[in-house]
């Protein structure tokens, strides 16, 4: 039997949850944390324990800060590290509320109208030249 086969899924998930990496359970397991993480991450628990163990993370780090005994810097980078995670392991919980908006444009119809545009400016700009020639024509007032 591998190692694989012998790792209990609810109980990775509950130390998962509990606030342990899954590096260090697969270290202990003999087990390399790539196949873990493969295995782990189809349980139906897995984002949970995750949400769980970020949470903790992050409340943690904060009473951290908020305690007056503690060193407040190295508080501070355990906490901005809490939220990298946090961001990047549950995005929809923690990451950035920014959305993509993809935008579909019909060319045709944008070069359609750039032509029409041009074709009016071009209307216009020679309206001008004549009113300009016939503004700059010289008159004769002597004959």
């Amino acid at each position: 039997m591998t190692a694989v086969a012998t790792l209990d899924p609810d109980s990775v998930i509950e130390r998962i949850a509990a606030g342990e990496y899954q590096s260090h359970i697969a270290r202990e397991a003999g087990i390399a944390p790539q196949t873990l993480h493969y295995q782990i991450s189809k349980h139906p628990g897995y984002r949970d324990a995750l949400k769980l163990r970020n949470m903790a993370k992050l409340d943690n780090s904060q009473e951290s800060i908020s305690n007056e005994s503690s060193d407040l810097a190295r508080a501070r980078e355990e906490f901005k590290a809490a939220a990298w995670r946090a961001e990047r392991e549950c995005p929809d919980e923690w990451g950035s509320k920014a959305q993509v908006v993809n935008i579909q444009v019909n060319v045709a119809a944008l070069d359609q109208s750039a032509d029409d545009l041009l074709g009016k400016l071009r209307v216009v700009d020679a309206g001008q030249q004549v009113q300009r020639t016939i503004e700059q024509e010289p008159t004769d007032s002597s004959k």
